[in-house]
């Protein structure tokens, strides 16, 4: 959910010229609002995490950690919420510019440090409830005999969630806003004789290599090394070959022992890596880290990506351009501020609609990649149906990472549901026909709905430059 908010933030402060609008608020008022509320939710948050804190320290209650979590959610959401209003219609980013100028990007980057500095101040909060999680876990390490990891402190905490959680989509969206101000600087001073497609052309196509090549970016930028020559990197050379997919890597993520995680990072090879966590190679056994690496697998199989742009993109551009063209005939004489502010609206409605449906759609997309994991288990014992030994690698591999990771089963994650769900998901698959499992089915129908926005939004534009 935070690169959901980190891309709202990004995505109000690149939009601001294209909605302008004149608030009226000076810039200081402008700013001092901004500021007083993001403050106050602030302030909000840090009592209520001494509160839960108090209630962990006296009861020990998971209760106490989901409402810390969901409060901390609550108050990521409410600030990216206040800050994008404030960007958008009051003014902020014009107040900005008042003090350094429109210079190509310094004014954005300047606006965006006040979301990034909350998003820092509600992890500092947030750090007494992870630490008592993580003492937890360093006893129960203790008592298990494994690899102990000395604690890093509040400030090291903190640093550690900007850098996993902020600059994965921030360091690929500053170039791209910086592009996109370079494109049109270079447009207006020496290609004012070109039409106007040539310059948008050169910026498409800026941000297309852009998010191609930024895996390789943030390889550099998070200090992950090449696992060349090791076990795990024999795996996945030959569940590469099995499955025809094409990633580079393995790919070791040093997170000093504070994370169980491994991810696909990246679209299009050879730009495209597989990588794994250090905490999650020592703690999982070789047939979990081979169910987890099938599941990341799957997703390059499966091209669930790719599915999940197209998807974002057809929604936010036809519900946009459909709630302006109902706004701008309806037979009623709506309000001046409504006709107004109708781009907007339509932009919003449509962006929010977009985030729920990719919720929806990437949470079955895990499901598959769930499937595909026991599926692959299953068959490397030449069996044609799901066995219980193919369900239980990866749902045993999903209860060893929410536990490792000090967390809730019955937590809700945006993009992957809960662990309790999948796992009892993976139950749910024990006998089922390999070549018939009912989740692949469910994705075909939702990737066929794809496609007919897709041909839809194409036949728009076509009619669009047509009439145009």
């Amino acid at each position: 959910m935070t690169q959901i908010l980190v891309i709202l933030c990004f995505a109000a402060v690149h939009l601001r010229d294209e909605y302008a609008y004149a608030s009226g608020l000076s810039p200081f008022t402008s700013g001092a609002i901004t500021l007083a509320g993001l403050g106050l939710i602030w302030l909000s948050h840090l009592g209520a995490m001494a509160l839960f804190g108090h209630r962990i320290d006296r009861t020990g209650s998971w209760r106490a950690v989901v409402a810390a979590d969901r409060a901390t959610l609550a108050a990521n959401v409410c600030g990216a919420i206040w800050f994008a209003t404030f960007v958008l219609v009051g003014g902020l980013l014009d107040g900005v510019r008042a003090l350094v100028g429109d210079t190509i990007l310094l004014d954005e980057l300047l606006a965006l440090l006040i979301p990034l500095a909350f998003l820092a101040a509600v992890w500092w909060s947030y750090e007494p409830i992870d630490r008592r999680l993580g003492e937890a876990a360093l006893i129960r390490r203790l008592d298990e005999g494994g690899e102990v990891y000395l604690p890093q402190g509040r400030s090291a905490f903190v640093v550690r969630r900007l850098r996993h959680h902020v600059l994965l989509s921030g360091v690929p969206l500053t170039i791209i806003i910086g592009w996109s101000e370079l494109i049109g600087w270079i447009s207006h001073a020496w290609l004012s004789h070109w039409p106007p497609s040539a310059g948008e052309a050169l910026r498409i196509a800026g941000v297309l290599a852009i998010f191609v090549v930024s895996p390789a970016i943030m390889r550099r930028v998070w200090g992950a090394k090449y696992l060349d020559g090791s076990g795990i990197a024999a795996l996945v050379d030959d569940m590469r070959r099995l499955h025809k997919v094409r990633v580079r890597g393995p790919l070791l993520l040093p997170t000093g022992g504070t994370s169980v995680n491994a991810a696909i990072l990246g679209v299009m090879w050879p730009f495209r890596y597989v990588l794994f966590s250090d905490a999650l190679l020592e703690h999982l056994s070789p047939v979990h880290i081979e169910a987890v690496t099938a599941h990341e697998i799957a997703h390059v199989r499966r091209h669930h990506i790719p599915w999940l742009g197209a998807l974002m993109l057809s929604i936010i551009l036809l519900l946009g351009g459909m709630m302006g063209l109902v706004i701008d005939f309806w037979p009623v004489s709506l309000p001046a501020w409504l006709v107004e502010f109708t781009p907007e609206i339509a932009g919003m409605a449509s962006l929010a609609i977009g985030a729920l449906a990719f919720g929806y759609v990437s949470r079955r997309f895990e499901w598959q990649a769930d499937a595909f994991a026991a599926a692959h288990v299953s068959r490397r014992a030449a069996c044609d149906v799901v066995t219980p030994e193919g369900a239980l690698a990866l749902s045993d591999a999903l209860d060893r990472v929410a536990r490792l990771n000090h967390m809730p089963q019955d937590r809700f994650f945006f993009r992957h549901g809960s662990i309790r769900t999948r796992r009892r998901r993976l139950a749910a698959l024990v006998g089922t026909p390999l070549d018939a499992m009912p989740i692949d089915q469910e994705v075909s129908r939702i990737k066929n709905a794809i496609g007919v926005m897709v041909l839809l939004l194409v036949v728009a534009l076509a009619l669009l430059t047509a009439v145009g």
